[in-house]
């Protein structure tokens, strides 16, 4: 399972984009957390956009789709987030 986003990124990522909701950010937060545990059908192979036979998995559309309506600057919003390491 992956980590959440701590509070002081949550801010940043929703100061960076205003149109989105936390229950947006909630939604992205499970699809991640999903898709590092999701084990491929032996099979069945998914692209990017959760088509057959490019690798990747099923929830790799829906996350692009959120990554590019609602959170096209996550990246530079985590950068601006000092985090303590974690021990």
């Amino acid at each position: 399972m992956t980590t959440p986003f701590s509070p002081a990124q949550r801010a940043a990522i929703l100061a960076e984009h205003p149109d989105a909701t936390e229950a947006d950010l909630d939604r992205y937060e499970a699809l991640m957390a999903r898709r590092l545990s999701y084990e491929p059908q032996p099979d069945v192979g998914y692209g990017a956009t959760g088509g057959p036979g490019l690798g990747g998995t099923p929830l790799d559309g829906e996350i692009s789709d959120l990554q590019e309506t609602r959170f096209p600057r996550i990246m530079e919003a985590l950068a601006t987030v000092e985090e303590p390491p974690v021990s």
